[in-house]
């Protein structure tokens, strides 16, 4: 199956919605694979859903749209767990703490260009501390796939906006690697990114 970047395609047998915890639940059945839901249509499908069931209405909305590529998930709501979260493409999210606004948790989506010589082997890695520890990505072949950048203390403890590579370097192949920040200049882009971000 392809991902999934229509809301007819998405029902009860995909998505669950559970009011009483504030959770979001993806389920590998019926339309959804493991190629996943573009996050704006998942998006769209929730408004769709409080629009139209009476019992879903009586609850505050779970997401905030910033662009078609980033949200704010408020008011309690979650994605109910890691495979999840492993499923959604396409963009990236903030959780937001219900009341304060604070900034709980944050997701960035990270997709990479062009093919890979053996989609169905070849598996990308990425660091998100220098000299760190390898992370492997969810599936091999290209990549798009959200990855967490930040979690407070009851979310991890974990603060990785300020650093990320990514790396395809599969035994007895060549490789090249390119930096992308230093290369085309985007050093301060970047710095305006995270402090949007950050603030």
């Amino acid at each position: 199956m392809a991902k999934i970047i229509s809301t007819s395609q998405l029902s009860t047998t995909e998505v669950t919605i559970t009011p009483a915890t504030k959770l979001i639940l993806l389920n590998i059945a019926g339309n959804l694979s493991t190629d996943g839901v573009n996050l704006d249509t998942l998006y769209s499908y929730l408004k769709q859903q409080w629009k139209t069931d009476s019992e879903l209405i009586k609850y505050p909305f779970p997401m905030v749209a910033i662009t078609v590529e980033a949200f704010e998930l408020v008011s309690g709501w979650d994605f109910a767990d890691q495979s999840t979260k492993d499923l959604i493409r396409d963009g990236g999210w903030a959780l937001k703490a219900a009341g304060t606004g604070v900034l709980e948790e944050s997701y960035m989506n990270l997709t990479s260009l062009g093919n890979f010589d053996n989609p169905s082997v070849d598996k990308a890695y990425y660091l998100q501390v220098d000299a760190g520890v390898p992370t492997e990505v969810v599936l091999t072949g290209p990549v798009n796939q959200a990855i967490k950048i930040y979690g407070d203390a009851g979310h991890g403890t974990v603060d990785y906006r300020t650093f990320f590579k990514i790396y395809l370097r599969e035994q007895g192949k060549t490789y090249g690697f390119y930096d992308l920040i230093s290369d085309q200049n985007l050093d301060k882009f970047a710095t305006k990114c995270a402090n949007i971000y950050t603030n």
